[in-house]
């Protein structure tokens, strides 16, 4: 037979440390194994606001909420300081070689030339 918890008032199975997972959770994060407060545990993430100015979406990655963060991967949205494509008259932010997404892509595919052509 599986002996119990150290705890006078615990049934559950010993874990480690003469506790049941639930009191050496406790233990191992609050420093106490009965609870004397509840409220938010201290282990847990708060998260900020996205950085960009106006938006109050929670941070999702790199300061960005996710709307922005995706847009941001996309490349349709370039800030001051970004790298923008170099194709003329583009404005999206830089993907690989100087260029957005879809105009790298464009270039990557062979349809480059075509674009270039139709443009200027």
């Amino acid at each position: 037979m599986r002996p119990k918890c150290g705890l006078t008032d615990c049934n559950l199975p010993h874990y480690a440390k003469g506790y049941c997972q639930a009191h050496y959770n406790r233990m191992w994060f609050t420093g106490k194994v009965t609870a004397t407060k509840v409220g938010p545990p201290i282990f847990k993430r708060t998260r900020g606001l996205c950085s960009l100015e106006g938006c109050r979406n929670k941070h999702y990655a790199k300061k960005l909420c996710q709307v922005h963060y995706l847009k941001a991967r996309l490349g349709s949205m370039a800030g001051e300081d970004d790298p923008k494509c170099t194709f003329p008259g583009c404005k999206l932010m830089h993907a690989a070689k100087g260029y957005c997404q879809p105009h790298y892509m464009a270039f990557h595919n062979g349809a480059f030339a075509k674009m270039v052509n139709s443009n200027g």
